[in-house]
């Protein structure tokens, strides 16, 4: 954790160039791995959203093509039932992350990752 007070403009560009100049943390499989080597998996972590850039393993994975469905019935859904009057229990829980378990995480050398390129695209477009 990074913890500024009372930054102008320059001072927390700096603080961002130099954070992101850092050897930053790992991922496993099981959770985010700290510079100690211990794991930390993401339901002990406790604010509500977390975009997490990280390896979840060393496997690479195969290319994936959209599907594109011709009419709405075509459109896959879930049968899941919801009782009335109840939410589940994770709904204000939102984890993304990069790639999914066993696999690497892929980036572009000059732009940075693509996870994040395209969170940040989405960001800047629907929370103006």
């Amino acid at each position: 954790v990074l913890t500024k007070q009372d930054c102008n403009r320059h001072q927390i560009l700096q603080a961002l160039r130099d954070l992101a100049a850092r050897d930053h943390t790992h991922g496993q499989v099981e959770g985010i791995v700290g510079v100690d080597g211990q794991i930390v998996t993401s339901q002990e972590l406790k604010p509500k959203l977390f975009f997490i850039q990280a390896c979840r393993g060393t496997d690479n994975q195969p290319a994936a093509f959209r599907q594109i469905f011709s009419e709405d019935k075509d459109m896959p859904v879930s049968d899941a039932a919801v009782p009335r009057d109840s939410i589940p229990e994770m709904a204000d829980y939102l984890l993304a992350m990069s790639t999914v378990p066993h696999y690497a995480s892929y980036r572009e050398v000059e732009k940075g990752t693509w996870f994040i390129q395209s969170l940040c695209r989405h960001l800047k477009q629907l929370v103006p």
